[in-house]
């Protein structure tokens, strides 16, 4: 018999900040009732069980497995901690999937992918409409996964990692020379740096800018997107909301043009990795040049911290990975990461994954 732990454990903007976003959902029966194997990572003693996890594991090649902050970010709307065998032993983390209604992501443990374990943690999980899918599975891991039957893999279109992610060089990006930066030269300098001011967000005035920048993208990119435009501002919130809290390892930087918002990154500074990762980024298209400026400026903040690297993730769109391959002069590495859907025995075959979007 499956045992549940008490009461309806979720995780939403409330409980990471005290404001609440519009786009948040509540959690539903029965996905709630968490069994007891699971312990949930809420608010500041959950970021703190997070990090010390975390911390315990060796940095991952894809910095995102060992970033706090985009555990975070990305299961806003629930994240749960598993280790089957107490105290010792591999663990995962189990989150809400933050397109997909009733859904959920299982994550690996930071540079140690066990599949039997994984198996165990997706069976636990209480049945949802949504499906289960393992998420951010390395090529080097793919071995793993042959002649598991459990597990099929699936081509990725509503996470961030639908295309390669990009660790860049944020030397290399500062300075922008060779030729395989001439298109990223050119776009970069349609915006003059003598009216560009760029600040770290720390009040509610500087938040509200922000918020009027989140507006403007969401329109500009809402004919591109699968999603309603509350629920493209949402991850934005998600990522501003840790910026503006002192306490975590989150920097939010607002650059503005002619005193008007263009573009705002959210990124972890974790002390002693040489990495940064991204949170959340958004920039206002309609100026010119704003892309190439943002990503030129965001990577001159992380050099002046300290970060060799700074890891703008994968690309969930066509449109933002055309992009972001101007930036390849500027490359310290990049590298493929996978989904399965786990299917429940007795199924030939898993429950479907589909995005949607509020109306």
């Amino acid at each position: 018999m499956q045992r549940f732990a008490s009461g309806k454990l979720c995780l939403d903007e409330e409980s990471l900040s005290g404001e609440s976003t519009t786009a948040s959902s509540p959690c539903t029966t029965p996905s709630c009732e968490m069994p007891i194997e699971f312990v949930p990572i809420v608010g500041k003693a959950g970021w703190a069980l997070l990090k010390e996890i975390l911390s315990s594991c060796p940095e991952d090649p894809d910095t995102h497995l060992s970033s706090p902050a985009y555990y975070m970010h990305t299961c806003r709307k629930g994240l749960w901690l598993c280790k089957l065998a107490g105290s010792e032993g591999p663990f995962a983390f189990a989150g809400r999937h933050p397109n997909v209604e009733d859904a959920w992501l299982v994550f690996p443990q930071p540079c140690h992918v066990d599949v039997n374990f994984i198996s165990r943690v997706c069976a636990l999980l209480p049945k949802c409409s949504g499906g289960v899918r393992v998420a951010r599975i390395k090529e080097g891991s793919l071995p793993l996964f042959e002649g598991k039957s459990q597990f099929q893999w699936v081509e990725e279109l509503v996470l961030d990692w639908r295309f390669d992610c990009m660790v860049l060089s944020t030397q290399m990006i500062l300075e922008a020379s060779g030729s395989a930066f001439s298109s990223f030269r050119k776009e970069k300098h349609y915006i003059a740096m003598e009216h560009v001011e760029s600040k770290i967000v720390q009040s509610e005035a500087d938040a509200a800018q922000v918020k009027k920048l989140f507006d403007d993208w969401a329109d500009s990119v809402s004919d591109q997107k699968l999603f309603s435009k509350d629920n493209l501002i949402e991850p934005n919130m998600s990522g501003l909301l840790m910026a503006l809290d002192p306490e975590e390892n989150v920097t939010g930087v607002l650059i503005s043009y002619h005193n008007e918002p263009i573009g705002f990154c959210a990124f972890e500074v974790l002390p002693g990795c040489k990495t940064s990762a991204g949170v959340s980024m958004a920039v206002n298209r309609a100026i010119r040049g704003a892309s190439a400026f943002c990503y030129w400026e965001i990577c001159r903040h992380c050099l002046q911290m300290g970060f060799e690297e700074f890891n703008i993730n994968g690309a969930e769109t066509e449109s933002l990975n055309a992009f972001r391959r101007k930036l390849k002069g500027g490359l310290s590495r990049s590298y493929k990461i996978h989904s399965f859907d786990w299917v429940a025995e007795g199924l030939d075959h898993p429950v479907s994954i589909k995005a949607f979007s509020k109306n």
